[in-house]
């Protein structure tokens, strides 16, 4: 297992962190509560946090937990000397997008209890591009978003996303480690990171502010599941989502699109659990099922599907289904082994929902692609697994090999020829509703750009997932 390479990178602002409302300074690394974790959160307590009294965590009333997610924070445009009518240049334009390099200003942490209020502050932080109305102005802005983005070349903005997402994991390991002193210099190390592959970033189609579907972290941690591997979890992700760009990476379209991030005995440990349930359903792999799996790979369309559990599972990893559910019978039989609900450890006794999400992790390692500067998992614990070798929650392998050119992803290889060449107000109008569909407010795209944002129809996971938790 490799530790990363250590960078110069300065320690950010707001390191020693302040919770909502006081002043009093909080030292040392104190953990925050999961990521979008939204139960026993009272619908109201986070008010959106003016620029004044921001906060690294966030205090929710009625309860002892910090978060580091709620509101949104609020823009105060007299601060900063803009107006919030009439027209500004596009100096101060960029000044205030500066500002959206922290995903708290276009938060989404809080909106299952408060959306409508939350999508008001957003709105609110957003409302400065309405503002820039001389088209010199506009070329200004959108000269700057190119530089910034690589737009409207996607494979430099595919790249840039990628390489945002390292930076923020090597920014985030480094400033943690260092918290702990040579006694735990190594809890934060980066064992392997990784995406899936074949989603827009993935082929390189992404948008500026797209996410990296699937994305996963395993850090080293402490070395045993128990609470303080989930102290360094919670740590790791409060550091990741401070040190992210998310004018580049963001993570404010849903709660599914922040990285999952284990540490590596919470990885065993769930993978251990999910193996073991495989014993129960007395579904293992034999030497007929690895002879049979080649000839069916070699001449498929002419064999037979294999009889027994594990070759016919296996089997659903060749061809794409559009149904989900028809090609994941493996892993729903899997997650019904667990209850709905755990209340003991999470990793110790998981429940249908730790089992799915891990299920996506563990396909993702071994069929997406991980980032080499980190190495990757020691594969020899892997290769016997069960369910390492037979999930396919995302039809990966079978996806490597679909051709799929769906529209949108035509419709954005043209758009790379087609931006240059429209006038300055529709190339802003443009630029304004990408930085719009960073966050939760995107529903509402003008007519005018929709192609290039719609999924093209149903989500095919949702079946699929609610058959997995309930």
């Amino acid at each position: 297992m490799l530790a990363i390479t250590p960078v110069n990178l300065k320690m950010p602002k707001g390191y020693n962190f302040r919770i909502k409302n006081t002043g009093h300074a909080v030292a040392g690394v104190m953990p925050p509560d999961e990521f979008v974790r939204f139960a026993g959160v009272s619908a109201g307590v986070n008010e959106g946090v003016n620029e004044g009294v921001n906060a690294d965590l966030i205090n929710t009333a009625g309860n002892s937990r910090v978060n580091f997610r709620g509101a949104p924070y609020k823009i105060d445009f007299s601060l900063m000397k803009i107006p919030e009518k009439g027209e500004i240049l596009a100096k101060d334009a960029i000044r205030v997008y500066e500002k959206f390099k922290l995903g708290n200003y276009l938060d989404i942490g809080d909106d299952i209890y408060n959306f409508s209020r939350n999508s008001e502050i957003r709105q609110h932080n957003l409302s400065f591009l309405d503002l820039v109305k001389a088209p010199e102005e506009k070329k200004k802005f959108i000269e700057y978003y190119k530089e910034l983005t690589g737009f409207p070349d996607l494979y430099k903005v595919s790249e840039n996303i990628k390489i945002k997402f390292v930076e923020a994991l090597m920014t985030a390991s480094e400033i943690l480690n260092k918290s702990y002193g040579n006694e735990g210099r190594h809890y934060y190390d980066v064992i392997q990171a990784g995406y899936d592959g074949v989603c827009s970033v993935g082929r390189h189609k992404a948008l500026p502010g797209s996410d990296l579907d699937k994305a996963y972290v395993i850090i080293r941690g402490r070395g045993k599941v128990g609470i303080d591997d989930d102290v360094c979890v919670k740590n790791f992700k409060w550091k990741l989502w401070d040190n992210t760009d998310q004018r580049i990476l963001s993570y404010n379209h849903d709660a599914a699109a922040f990285p999952q991030v284990y540490t590596a005995a919470q990885f065993k440990s769930l993978l251990g659990k999910a193996d073991e349930a495989c014993m129960r359903l007395n579904i293992k792999k034999s030497k007929t099922d690895e002879n049979t799996l080649l000839k069916r790979t070699q001449i498929a369309q002419f064999f037979e599907i294999p009889t027994t559990a594990y070759a016919r599972y296996k089997a659903l990893q060749v061809e794409y289904k559009k149904d989900y559910i028809e090609a994941n019978e493996f892993y729903i039989k899997l997650c019904e082994q667990f209850p709905g609900l755990s209340y003991g450890n999470k990793f110790k006794e998981p429940d249908k929902e730790m089992m799915k999400n891990i299920g996506f992790v563990i396909e993702t390692m071994r069929d997406g692609v991980y980032f080499t500067k980190f190495g990757k998992m020691d594969y020899s614990i892997l290769k016997n697994s069960v369910t390492f070798n037979l999930t396919n929650l995302s039809q990966l392998r079978a996806l490597k090999n679909h051709n799929d050119m769906k529209p949108k992803r035509l419709a954005r290889e043209k758009l790379q020829t087609d931006f240059p060449q429209w006038e300055v107000d529709k190339q802003y109008r443009f630029v304004k509703t990408l930085i719009e569909s960073s966050c939760a407010n995107n529903t509402d795209f003008t007519q005018e750009f929709r192609e290039y944002f719609s999924r093209g129809g149903p989500d095919l996971f949702e079946p699929l997932i609610q058959k997995l938790k309930y």
